[in-house]
């Protein structure tokens, strides 16, 4: 038996109603199910599961580290493993959360310099 990220055993019956063998590998089945036609779909393909930020502490200005989980990543290892974001995927991040705080009239304004992490009136 396989054991992958997250340890994931796979029921035999599960590989079966897939039409896989029933000792196929876990990473044969997740695969199957995270893209259809080359494209990412459900869990994967959605960016608000990827993305994330470290919060040090909960003042109106902390230090951030905004993170990229992986879920994306050709290697099966690194999917939810973190690391440092991409400048792209911190913009991302950060443009999500401008849009869900803008109903509480708040803006957030993260400078990738020094991670910090402002929180203003907007």
């Amino acid at each position: 038996m396989e054991f992958e990220a997250g340890e994931s055993i796979i029921p035999p019956e599960m590989n079966v109603a897939y039409d896989h063998d029933e000792h196929a590998l876990p990473s044969v089945l997740h695969r199957q199910r995270a893209k259809e036609h080359g494209e990412w779909v459900g869990f994967n393909a959605n960016s608000v599961f990827n993305d994330g930020l470290m919060v040090n502490d909960g003042q109106v200005q902390f230090k951030t580290l905004p993170l990229d989980l992986r879920e994306q990543d050709a290697r099966v290892l690194n999917h939810g493993v973190p690391v440092p974001a991409s400048p792209a995927i911190a913009d991302r991040i950060v443009t999500r959360l401008n849009k869900i705080s803008a109903p509480f009239n708040t803006r957030l304004v993260f400078n990738p310099v020094t991670y910090a992490l402002t929180i203003e009136e907007a």
